[in-house]
């Protein structure tokens, strides 16, 4: 702890002497500050004694002091109040942060099996086209002894027409 020393101050024409641990400029700046104070009150009144001065300059200050520390506490609470907001909002943009990386794995997921169903289709498309090709082979092939039967039937009705048999032939 500092050492006290004495200062001799000056307020309002009045030589006072006290025992400090602050620095001379900082008790010299506490006395200039009271003796601005009492001497703006001085000028508003015609006459006033010391005393009186004194004590309009103390509870001048005084209020000056509590509204101060009402402002002070009000910032304050609002400093917590700004704080608590700023915790939530960091735990909501933390549960938001979570909730994306799950919507951005589902998305993967997804793209993952809307490639396997597009390698699914492909296949199954290629086994289509394989399939349909079978088929007009197969059509064709049944066809065939279908077109011969007509044929058949077809020169069964010529002979007829002619009056000929197919026997005669």
């Amino acid at each position: 702890m500092s050492q006290k020393k004495r200062h001799v101050l000056n307020v309002y024409s009045q030589e006072i002497s006290l025992f400090s641990s602050d620095s001379e400029e900082y008790m010299s700046n506490l006395a200039q500050f009271v003796d601005e104070r009492m001497r703006t009150y001085a000028e508003g009144v015609s006459r006033i004694s010391f005393g009186d001065l004194c004590i309009l300059t103390s509870l001048s200050i005084a209020d000056e002091f509590f509204k101060s520390k009402e402002s002070v506490s009000t910032l304050e609470s609002d400093r917590t109040k700004l704080e608590d907001d700023l915790s939530d909002a960091l735990s909501t943009i933390m549960a938001l942060e979570a909730t994306a990386r799950e919507r951005d794995l589902k998305i993967e997921q997804l793209e993952e099996k809307l490639q396997n169903l597009d390698s699914s289709l492909s296949t199954k498309t290629e086994d289509k086209e394989a399939l349909i090709k079978k088929l007009n082979v197969l059509s064709y092939e049944l066809q065939k002894p279908l077109d011969e039967r007509q044929y058949k039937e077809d020169l069964k009705e010529a002979y007829n027409l002619v009056g000929v048999s197919q026997e005669d032939i």
